[in-house]
């Protein structure tokens, strides 16, 4: 750790909240950028992707107990979904393959 950290705790009050300001494209990891924020930025994209995941897996299951269809069903088709996304639009409508390209989108 270096002299310039000793007295700064960054990760005690940014771990929750990550500011708007602190992009992926701008976390560039360097001699004078924070390697911090690129993982708590990560971190960020990462347990919104679960939550809403998982947001959708309970809405679909609600949905089927409602109208009262296949909960087996439902869950076989759920477990069918869980494939990597390969692909991701982008805001002009053009679908984008590169890695890279798919994180900008997030």
């Amino acid at each position: 750790m270096s002299h310039a950290f000793r007295n700064q705790q960054p990760f005690r009050d940014c771990m929750l909240m990550v500011p708007s300001s602190w992009r992926k494209e701008s976390c560039q990891i360097g001699p004078q950028r924070h390697t911090y924020r690129k993982v708590i930025v990560s971190k960020s994209h990462r347990t919104a992707g679960k939550e809403s995941l998982q947001v959708y897996r309970r809405t679909t299951l609600l949905e089927a107990a409602e109208t009262k269809s296949s909960i087996k069903r439902c869950k076989k088709n759920l477990n069918e979904q869980k494939n990597v996304m390969a692909a991701l639009k982008d805001e002009e409508g053009e679908t984008q393959f590169s890695r890279r390209a798919m994180e900008n989108i997030v």
